[in-house]
């Protein structure tokens, strides 16, 4: 480890950043590719607006030839009609269309082998959202006095503690409206290029976000040590697309001591909507601590138990046991950039949207903060710039693409590749930095990569095997429970799932 605290993944994205030479084949194919995609745009643009213009003239003079003035709007809708079909000539129009339709079809082979070859490449991001989204070393922290999320502290804190939630209105003073609009057409963005949108997780605007939510929102109400995890995660659900299964994060066999005294849990999720959630686009629903009998410290070993039974089923149906009980269910409807924060230990599940909807598809962030004596976090100390309270840009994307691979069965693969070639390419750009995350994590990273490979790949990888010797030889299987499993839907928007179902229902969540 260096001694001057700078991660060596930090100095290679300096280096990437500051442009480090000519790029030449996936990239430099993918980058010549997002300009010509800049330029049809405003081909396009420029076309629309010079046939609008000629149209108003058509319009008008057409108007003042009959003298008659139309007294409707079904009948300037019909006169506007006549201008476009005297005055729009379709020519130019479909010159455009067919350079879209060709850079599409080309689209389709330059985007699979960039994205396999440089997924770990800060270059590669900074072009797939340039002018939406910045991915740099050097974005100051400008949000140093943040007011505290609404609601007084002990309010928040009380109902972290009797309820397991807090819901967390959104804060414009602090600058956190910009952001989340800002991640909110990234993910939108990549999720339309065929880019998996938790890659979102990698520019500043993510990173800034969680930093001022973590200031406003936990120091005040949770104790000091409570660190960020690392465990991020962001989706873009379809609308009509299925939410997760009822779960809870983490299930420890010792419930007593995953709680601080006072009762606060020692892990923690943000769940937060960077697009309107409200129940017809599928919000988060809860099952409120008090109505738990598993939740709590000290709890029956048969409610305790049944939360690790694989699925939640036996935990959710605990809680309803009676058809009274269906009226303790909580829905969480969310404006954007509302959040929600709620313990290890809560019940929680998205519900589905709508097919029709004006608010388009459900984009939201989550991520983790918990005691280090609970879940540490998953990169080591020294990794975060003193200026800007961020990893490198190059550690970043190293996480997102660690996350991935934990969150395989959830994620799937990008159209246009192999799901091996998609696990190696991750596995590849998280192993280049893999020694500044912590040991622990490193045994869930392989393991998920090894298992990932096994179940989608040829069934003959050495690099799975090699990785799965490494875990046995650092000592104990660290469990994946915590991490993966079964999913009921590829679509899950949570940060830390565990007793979820595999997914049979995709909703092509990249």
């Amino acid at each position: 480890m260096p001694n001057d605290g700078e991660c060596r993944g930090t100095k290679r994205a300096r280096g990437a950043e500051a442009g480090g030479g000519e790029t030449s084949g996936p990239l430099s194919d993918f980058i010549s590719w997002q300009q010509q995609k800049t330029e049809c745009s405003h081909m396009r643009q420029k076309i629309v607006q010079r046939v609008q213009e000629q149209a108003q003239t058509c319009l008008n003079e057409i108007r003042k030839k009959s003298g008659q003035q139309p007294t409707t709007d079904a009948g300037l809708q019909e006169d506007m009609r006549q201008a476009l079909e005297i005055k729009m000539t379709q020519t130019e129009l479909e010159a455009v269309k067919i350079l879209e339709k060709i850079h599409t079809e080309m689209g389709s082979k330059i985007l699979p082998q960039a994205l396999v070859q440089c997924v770990g490449e800060p270059k590669f991001w900074q072009v797939a959202l340039d002018g939406v989204l910045t991915l740099s070393s050097s974005s100051p922290n400008n949000h140093k006095n943040v007011p505290t999320a609404g609601g007084s502290q002990n309010s928040i804190t009380r109902r972290l503690v009797e309820d397991g939630f807090a819901c967390v209105s959104r804060c414009d003073k602090s600058g956190e409206s910009e952001l989340v609009a800002k991640l909110h057409a990234g993910a939108k963005q990549l999720h339309a290029m065929g880019l998996p949108p938790t890659f979102t997780t990698c520019y500043d605007a993510a990173w800034q976000l969680m930093q001022l939510h973590h200031d406003r929102t936990m120091k005040p109400n949770v104790p000091a040590t409570h660190r960020r995890v690392g465990d991020v995660l962001c989706w873009c659900i379809p609308r009509g697309g299925a939410g997760f299964a009822p779960h809870s994060d983490r299930d420890p066999a010792d419930v007593e001591a995953s709680f601080e005294t006072g009762g606060l849990g020692k892990m923690h999720t943000t769940w937060l909507a960077l697009s309107e959630c409200g129940a017809s686009d599928g919000c988060l629903a809860v099952i409120p601590a008090r109505f738990d009998p598993g939740y709590k410290p000290g709890a029956v070993a048969e409610a305790t138990t049944s939360k690790s039974d694989g699925d939640g089923a036996a935990a959710l149906w605990a809680c309803l046991d009676t058809k009274e009980s269906v009226q303790n269910i909580r829905a969480l409807p969310l404006r954007q950039g509302e959040a929600v924060v709620f313990s290890h230990r809560l019940i929680h599940w998205a519900m589905r949207s709508d097919l029709q909807g004006e608010s388009g598809p459900r984009v939201s962030l989550s991520w983790t903060s918990a005691n280090p004596s609970f879940e540490a976090p998953y990169l080591v100390d020294g990794c975060e710039e003193e200026s800007t309270g961020m990893p490198s840009p190059t550690l970043r994307i190293a996480l997102a693409c660690a996350q991935s691979l934990v969150y395989w069965q959830r994620f799937g693969v990008p159209l246009g590749l192999t799901a091996g070639s998609w696990y190696h390419a991750l596995f590849q750009a998280y192993k280049n930095s893999e020694s500044y995350f912590a040991p622990d994590y490193q045994k869930i990273v392989r393991k998920a990569f090894a298992e990932a490979v096994k179940v989608e790949g040829d069934g003959n990888d050495s690099d799975a095997e090699e990785a799965m010797l490494d875990v046995a030889l650092q000592g104990d299987m660290v469990a994946m429970d915590d991490f993966s499993g079964d999913e009921d839907d590829e679509d899950d928007e949570d940060g830390g799932d565990d007793d979820d179902d595999d997914d049979d229902d995709e909703d092509d969540v990249q």
